[in-house]
């Protein structure tokens, strides 16, 4: 470990591992819930496993995904965002946790419309980039954030598809470390992570931190 003053405790439990995961963590009150991954070497790629998948789903704090050995603290947060209150939550809580980074807040949009007659391509997403940028703007003024995060934002804004976009960023800043809420649907039992969470998941070289909005 790289610190000499973090306390120590273990805990044997039997049982399925995700509902053992599960009870601990409501037994010590826990505030984050931290796993690794397995890395398949024949298939280079990263294998979540059930147990990963299900505490992405059911976990009812945050969830710490990692996938390389810690060099240091991080230094750059991205939160993906859709402007929700499951991303507000997310952001807010990435504040706290990491409150000495530097935070990107990510957004990935399409076109505002199907292109009219008489609008090029360009055009279409010059507008999209538009009314991203406001709504960013408006998101960020709802957002409960200590001064020196608020300060310190970078936006990032991209026409495309957003699990592949954090990807191909992910790939090149592998240290970054990429933050995304989640959400509890009415009558569905457990988290739904959605599409774009789980390819970060299962595709992202960074380490993942799902924050779930309150029950």
């Amino acid at each position: 470990l790289a610190v000499d003053d973090l306390p120590l405790s273990t805990r044997v439990a039997k049982g399925p591992v995700t509902e053992a995961i599960l009870a601990a963590c409501d037994a010590e009150a826990a505030g984050i819930v931290v796993t690794g991954v397995a890395c398949n070497e024949a298939l280079s790629r990263v294998i979540l496993g059930s147990s990963v998948d299900a505490l992405a789903r059911r976990a009812p704090v945050p969830l710490l995904v990692v996938r390389g050995r810690a060099r240091s603290p991080y230094r750059e947060v991205v939160v993906a965002s859709d402007f929700s209150h499951s991303s507000r939550r997310a952001l807010e809580t990435a504040a706290v946790l990491f409150p000495e980074a530097g935070f990107t807040l990510f957004h990935a949009f399409g076109n505002p419309y199907p292109t009219l007659a008489g609008m090029s391509v360009a055009q279409a997403r010059s507008h999209g980039y538009e009314l991203a940028q406001n709504a960013a703007g408006a998101f960020l003024q709802s957002c409960a954030l200590p001064a020196p995060v608020r300060d310190r934002m970078q936006l990032a804004l991209a026409y495309g598809d957003p699990g592949e976009l954090l990807c191909l960023r992910g790939a090149k800043r592998p240290s970054d470390l990429v933050v995304l809420g989640t959400e509890r649907r009415r009558g569905l039992v457990g988290w739904l992570i959605g599409s774009v969470a789980q390819r970060i998941l299962e595709q992202a070289e960074t380490d993942v931190l799902l924050v779930p909005m309150a029950p």
